[in-house]
């Protein structure tokens, strides 16, 4: 029976690993436990589905947190002490709210991983960016050589590519256009080879 003024503590848990309960799950003071994952929730007066407590491994025992998760029918929100840190929004778009930057995964040629269209990485052979546009891993947003005082091209062209009315271009050549690979330059465009 709780004390008079108080209200009896609820228990709600979950047995599916990184499952996190939503806003509409619990009642304000509501306390969730992920038993698999030793993550405790609780719903605070806002409305808000807060993270109280992590598992922490190393020590055996939970440990506090300040990061909360604030979920909506439009959007999902990661907070660190009160302030949103990171978006995704019901069209899966993913916004970084910080001054600061993001890390991104950093290898060798050799540890580029089974690519899928879209992966960016941090190349630390040849010490530039590289994005994967479906047919091959190359160079993004940039990247050069000697600290900035070499921009390179590649010497075929090995993907089909449409230099619209809005855009000129340039290569330093010479440039072999592989079989099957198209290059179309719009007529009050030019593509120079130097």
């Amino acid at each position: 029976m709780a004390q008079s003024g108080y209200t009896k503590l609820a228990l709600y848990s979950s047995t599916t690993p990184t499952q996190a309960p939503v806003n509409t799950n619990l009642v304000q003071g509501e306390l969730a436990i992920n038993v698999v994952d030793g993550k405790l929730y609780y719903k605070d007066n806002g409305n808000v589905v807060q993270l109280l407590a992590s598992n922490d491994a190393a020590n055996g025992i939970f440990a506090t947190v300040t990061t909360s998760i604030v979920n909506s029918a439009s959007s999902l929100t990661l907070e660190t002490n009160s302030i949103p840190a990171l978006s995704i929004n019901n069209l899966q778009n993913v916004t970084f709210n910080s001054s600061g930057a993001v890390t991104l995964p950093v290898g060798t040629t050799a540890q580029e991983p089974t690519p899928t269209v879209g992966m960016i990485r941090f190349n630390s052979d040849t010490v530039q960016f590289e994005g994967y546009n479906g047919t091959i891993w190359s160079g993004i947003g940039g990247a050069a050589g000697a600290g900035g005082a070499i921009v390179t091209n590649k010497k075929l062209a090995s993907v089909s590519y449409t230099i619209d009315a809005t855009e000129n271009g340039f290569s330093v050549g010479p440039i072999t256009i592989a079989d099957g690979v198209t290059i179309t330059v719009d007529p009050d465009s030019i593509w120079v080879i130097i």
